[in-house]
């Protein structure tokens, strides 16, 4: 017969074996969101800052394809230039300035020596010492872009070139011609991307040379980063793409992570490359988390201790059966509660869902972030909430828990709020099975990410659209017209491309100063706008520089709409401020054609040879490609 003091002691043994498994499970449940909460802020960062450090990649591979084209229209260019060395000088001048991020031109025959250039002070000296010249001339591969490590120039700036070797008539080695790029051009791209005060971004050759680093880091442009060892070194050997990893950077000891690309520009062969790197202190990252982390962690320590030592009293007060069964009802009534208001303050949102996705508890932050009290929501499915666009990938993944194919998942879907609008969330499902295994119901954690989507959507508008004038870039532009390319060659048809340079732009800005040059780009863009149609595009595609793609448009068509812009910018008077007030012209390059096989490339080597001969006629005027 089992005695009173017995069972005392057997009910006192199953409360404490009941309260270390719920301690444990609410443990586990705390220890799982704050694992997950840094699994997913490591990944949010990774994502970030890889996006960052493409889009850096991508405007940088933009850069070297257009300085691979100016070197290989120079190249065809330098047998017309013999004896007629301001003919070459302005040539070389016209074509720097009108490229963004170039400096200048240089041509350099077999043995060295300066023979045109940008710079005509510097004509006549040799520069055979340089490593670019030595490069070239040693590997002497004509189709290779060379790219120099960062060197000191003649200027004192820190620069590098991009390089081409010169082919003789029997393919032997006849000189070079480089494209001087300007650090100043890259400084505004590396701060682009900067999102936190503690962000970094930085230029680097594939030799382990710095070439620049915004904000800066102490490290002067020159230093060799390939250290044995190095994290530098070690993306090197990896041959990957990109790469993201954490630890010492630029030899310091602060612990960052790191998103570093490789610069690939097409399909460009490339003799070396440049990489780019965009980091963040991995404190900063991580601070909050450890924060939240650390406040959870306490709460969780001081409800345990708690909870123990109300058992403990309870235990010890414990003289009969009725009053034992009295207090064990209480104190699991106090649990319970306690348990329920750790529930609903929590951070982020928290349910249980039933296996057809009803809910059947909402804590107070989940109903907070819908608009709806617990009640209303517990009479509702997550599906009613979700989106009809998310159903089908919620339905697929749904069903994997249920057929136990996982235990849980992550997805990012959209929600109903009450009022209408709609929310993005990051949704984790996770299995709760009986001891049998059989599955009884779902645990859910929400967190909103709205502002997270809004902001990756701001980024990338960013990217795409000039900052002054409100157009798309020069980017995006040859984005969208490489797909009207495509669609003309599967449908047929006819295009036009449109070139515009405002004349004497720099005039404007000598005279009334950049902010007046700035109110003519903004006024100009929108004149064009006003003339244009919804199909036709148009860009700022550098400078005082305009490109204009007409799809579904023949040449005589292509020539109204020139002579239209032309017109009305000639007879439209531009008002500056302080009553002041300009006219200005604008010369057009034309190149129209119905040629299904051409590329984006040679059309614009049409249009801006037409642009130049514009120029050369005297500007205010519409140029005309000549068709093949």
């Amino acid at each position: 017969m089992i005695t009173h003091k017995k069972l005392l002691t057997r009910l006192t043994v199953v409360l404490w074996i009941e309260l270390v498994l719920a301690l444990s499970v609410l443990g586990g449940l705390i220890a799982l969101n704050i694992y997950h909460e840094h699994a997913q802020i490591e990944a949010n960062e990774r994502d970030r800052l890889i996006t960052q450090a493409n889009v850096i990649s991508k405007n940088l591979a933009f850069q070297f394809q257009g300085a691979n084209q100016a070197l290989l229209a120079i190249i065809q260019e330098i047998p017309e230039w013999k004896h007629q060395q301001q003919v070459a000088t302005k040539r070389l001048t016209t074509m720097a300035s009108t490229m963004p991020g170039i400096r200048g031109f240089d041509v350099f025959d077999a043995d060295g020596t300066l023979i045109y250039t940008s710079f005509p002070e510097y004509l006549g000296m040799n520069f055979s010492y340089r490593d670019y010249y030595q490069t070239a001339r040693r590997v002497r591969d004509p189709d290779r872009l060379y790219v120099s490590p960062p060197f000191t120039g003649m200027s004192g700036n820190y620069i590098l070139n991009l390089t081409r070797i010169i082919p003789g008539k029997q393919g032997e080695f006849s000189g070079i011609v480089t494209a001087i790029l300007d650090p100043e051009y890259f400084k505004p791209l590396l701060a682009s991307v900067l999102y936190t005060q503690d962000s970094r971004s930085s230029l680097i050759h594939s030799k382990g040379v710095l070439f620049m680093s915004v904000p800066d880091n102490g490290l002067k442009p020159g230093t060799n980063l390939a250290t044995p060892g190095s994290f530098f070194t070690r993306h090197i050997q990896s041959g990957k793409a990109v790469t993201v990893f954490s630890g010492q950077l630029y030899s310091t000891r602060q612990q960052r992570m790191v998103a570093q690309t490789t610069l690939a520009p097409g399909d460009l062969k490339l003799h070396s490359t440049l990489m780019v790197a965009v980091s963040r202190d991995l404190e900063r990252i991580f601070r909050y988390w450890y924060e939240n982390a650390m406040i959870q962690i306490i709460c969780f320590s001081i409800f345990a201790l708690f909870t123990f030592t109300m058992l403990f009293v309870f235990q010890r007060r414990e003289s009969k059966h009725a009053r034992m069964a009295a207090e064990h009802s209480h104190a699991l009534f106090q649990s319970e509660k306690l348990f329920r208001s750790t529930y609903d303050s929590a951070a982020i949102g928290m349910a249980l869902l039933g296996l057809d996705g009803r809910f059947m508890q909402a804590n107070r932050a989940l109903c907070h972030m819908l608009g709806e009290d617990e009640a209303a929501l517990c009479q509702k499915t997550i599906q009613q909430i979700t989106h009809p666009d998310d159903h089908q990938l919620d339905h697929l993944l749904l069903d994997s828990l249920l057929t136990s194919q996982r235990d849980n998942y992550q997805v990012e879907k959209r929600f109903f709020h009450s009022q209408g609008h709609t929310l993005w969330v990051l949704l984790t499902y996770s299995s709760i099975k009986d001891e049998a295994g059989q599955l009884q119901h779902f645990v859910v954690q929400i967190q909103d990410i709205t502002e997270y989507k809004a902001l990756q959507e701001k980024l990338q508008k960013q990217a795409n659209q000039d900052f002054l004038t409100g157009l798309p870039n020069r980017r995006h532009f040859i984005q969208e017209a490489n797909i009207a390319l495509a669609r003309l060659k599967r449908r047929g048809g006819a295009i036009a491309l449109l070139m515009i340079d405002i004349d004497h732009f720099k005039k404007i800005n000598d005279n009334y100063g950049h902010q007046a040059g700035d109110v003519v780009l903004q006024a100009f863009a929108r004149q064009c706008q006003t003339q244009l149609r919804d199909i036709d595009l148009i860009s700022r595609y550098g400078g005082e520089e305009f490109a204009i793609l007409l799809p579904d448009t023949q040449k005589e068509q292509a020539i109204e709409v020139a002579e239209r812009l032309r017109t009305t910018a000639a007879n439209t008077e531009m008002h500056l401020g302080n009553h002041r007030a300009l006219h200005l012209t604008i010369s057009i390059g034309l190149a129209a054609t119905s040629e299904t096989s051409i590329s984006l490339e040679k059309l614009l080597i049409k249009a801006d040879a037409a642009l130049y001969q514009a120029k050369q006629s005297g500007r205010n005027a519409v140029s005309i490609a000549q068709t093949d």
